[in-house]
């Protein structure tokens, strides 16, 4: 997959340098089939993402509580790494080690 940038530079290089679409690829350092099926369409399109699902996901509606019950606790949560804050939640047991979260 390419941007947009080197889309535009596939089309302004056929377009105005009149180079064939092997010149091109040679040149931007692709393959040719690249090259050709960029060449070839008439407008950029972005590669889509797939979306993912996250560990946390399943804690959402727990973390977002947490969040809204205990705003100035934020501070203490955001820098915890995801696999620790997925055991917080299932243990409960941050009554101790960070106070004032449920």
């Amino acid at each position: 997959m390419i941007d947009f940038k080197t889309f535009l530079e596939i089309k302004y290089l056929h377009q105005h340098r009149s180079l064939k679409c092997s010149q091109i690829a040679k040149q931007l350092g692709l393959d040719e089939r690249t090259g050709d099926k960029w060449l070839n369409e008439k407008s950029f399109r972005p590669r889509e993402s797939t979306p993912r699902e996250s560990k946390l996901d399943a804690f959402k509606e727990d973390i977002v509580r947490m969040l809204e019950s205990y705003p100035y606790t934020t501070a203490l949560i955001l820098p915890i790494k995801s696999l620790a804050l997925l055991n917080i939640i299932n243990n409960r047991d941050i009554g101790d080690k960070y106070s004032g979260i449920p």
